[in-house]
């Protein structure tokens, strides 16, 4: 599921590095609704591509972690500076640094994402510094439904 939504973008995105790493040894299973799974993967992955200079890595790796599947998404854009770091799963949030140009955006994907990875048994949470990047991890409980990576 998650290499289903990567690919298009990585194809069409020449100006950016896009690196893909499952370590795992075989499909992990989850159980959910997968077209709000996949919203949540395409809107972490659109912000990396947003935030990111170009000719920057963005890395997704996906594996299991002390028993849940877990989906990480690093970039290497400006960060998030940390007076706007507890708000951006809030609605209608937004990082204040973007240094003159508008990204885009009424500051609720982040919301809904989070929204929709708590209503599937998970979490999701973020890492930033100002500078190194931004880092997302998403964690969801293992069953059997649809592959989120094969």
């Amino acid at each position: 599921m998650v290499f289903s939504v990567l690919d298009p973008l990585r194809l069409s995105d020449s100006g950016h590095r896009w690196t893909f790493r499952v370590d795992t040894a075989g499909p992990i299973w989850i159980y959910g609704d997968a077209g709000r799974l996949e919203e949540v993967v395409s809107n972490l992955l659109a912000n990396a591509q947003k935030y990111s200079p170009l000719g920057k890595e963005i890395e997704v790796a996906v594996g299991v972690h002390g028993g849940r599947a877990r989906l990480t998404i690093r970039d290497q854009g400006q960060g998030i500076p940390p007076k706007d770091l507890s708000r951006v799963f809030e609605r209608f949030a937004r990082a204040g640094n973007w240094n003159g140009r508008d990204p885009g955006g009424i500051g609720l994907g982040l919301f809904i994402s989070r929204q929709i990875v708590l209503r599937h048994g998970g979490h999701l949470w973020v890492r930033s510094e100002e500078g190194p990047g931004t880092i997302f991890t998403v964690d969801l409980p293992i069953a059997r439904g649809f592959p989120i990576a094969t």
